[in-house]
This record gives structure tokens, C-alpha cells and sequence, in this order.
């Protein structure tokens, strides 16, 4: 009987993380470089920025915001603002879904993202490091 009850138990929690995974894919839209470069003329949105600092400082779209993923849930409130849309920029689509989910509890809107493993690739006007 408590053998069924730890199997039931388990289907749960699986249950429950793949629902949490799904949610957040759901909302995860992947943005055209040439879209973020019309959206950031067209209207107000914030760039966050989550690569490493040493790719951000290599390039990055002018006013983009850097905060790096485990600096996410503790410094977003001051250096984000919660009544514009944000647009995430990433190496990978696991750190776009985690930042998602930090931002999404803040009470932060998300409207898209971009995955960026090459720094030389990105679109807009790019910037150097000075």
C-alpha cells in the first residue's frame, strides 16, 4: 500500500515539473534578430542581457541591461522596470526558460527572446567595448 502511495506521490511531481516546463515554453516565443531591431525602434523594451559579463562587454545591443542568470532573482527589481516588456538575450534556450520563470514571479512581462552563441552575430547597431 505505501508502495502505491510513493508511486502516486512520484506521477505527481513529474506531473507538476513537466506542466511548469510546459507553461513556460508556451510563453517562450524566440524573436527574429531583425524583429528586435524594429521593435526597439518602433516602441519601448527593455534588452536583458544574460550572457556572461566578458560576452556582454565583448558586444552587445546598445542599452541592453547585463545581469548574468544567478544574479537574476536578487538585482531585476532595480535595474528592470516592470511596466515595459522585456526581451531576453541568451546562449541557450535552458537560461532563457530560467530567466523566464525569475522574471514571470517578479511580476515582469516577457515578449520574446534571442539565442546568441556568437558574439559577432548580433543584429542592430553593434557596439565594442571601450
Amino acid at each position: 500500500m505505501t508502495w502505491m502511495l510513493g508511486a502516486m506521490l512520484a506521477a505527481v511531481i513529474i506531473i507538476a515539473a513537466w506542466y511548469r516546463k510546459w507553461s513556460i515554453e508556451r510563453q517562450m516565443k524566440l524573436t527574429d534578430p531583425e524583429q528586435v531591431c524594429r521593435q526597439l525602434s518602433e516602441e519601448v523594451v527593455q534588452i536583458l542581457d544574460i550572457r556572461d559579463p566578458s560576452d556582454y562587454n565583448e558586444r552587445h545591443i546598445p542599452n541592453a541591461v547585463n545581469i548574468y542568470i544567478g544574479r537574476l532573482p536578487y538585482v531585476s527589481k532595480k535595474e528592470l522596470r516592470q511596466e515595459e516588456d522585456i526581451i531576453i538575450v541568451s546562449p541557450s534556450k535552458s537560461k532563457v526558460r530560467r530567466a523566464m520563470r525569475i522574471l514571470n514571479k517578479s511580476g515582469f512581462r516577457t515578449s520574446g527572446s534571442i539565442v546568441w552563441k556568437e558574439s559577432n552575430s548580433l543584429p542592430c547597431k553593434e557596439r565594442q567595448a571601450s
